[in-house]
């Protein structure tokens, strides 16, 4: 389960999933139930994780970032792989021709959440 991937994600970098995040329940437009999770930061702003596989990954970013940006309701996305994360800017105008020019900064991640 997916949501299970960002809770072992988020704990694993030291967030107390529990009382740093709170669950903001409702679909977004264009994503498959189960596909993406959206949070309260610390009441701070809305971010959204999204886990993509590697195959899907590269194919997939361009589709992610476009429908967070018009969705326009948040600053920032992060999209979460079995090895590799990506802080995306949703304000940045999606680029089909480089979809990772959204990104902001982008990390190893030092364990597998899959």
């Amino acid at each position: 389960m997916v949501k299970e991937k960002i809770r072992k994600y988020l704990s694993n970098l030291g967030f107390d999933y529990e009382s740093d995040f709170s669950d903001q329940r409702y679909a977004l437009s264009g994503f498959d139930e189960g596909s993406i999770f959206i949070y309260r930061v610390s009441n701070i702003t809305t971010v959204y994780f999204i886990y993509l596989p590697p195959p899907d990954l590269n194919n997939n970013i361009f589709k992610t970032h476009q429908i967070i940006w018009n969705d326009n309701n948040t600053e920032v996305f992060i999209v979460i792989s079995d090895q590799k994360t990506f802080v995306c800017s949703s304000k940045y105008k999606p680029n089909q021709k480089d979809p990772f020019a959204c990104s902001l900064e982008s990390f190893r991640v030092p364990l597998k959440i899959s």
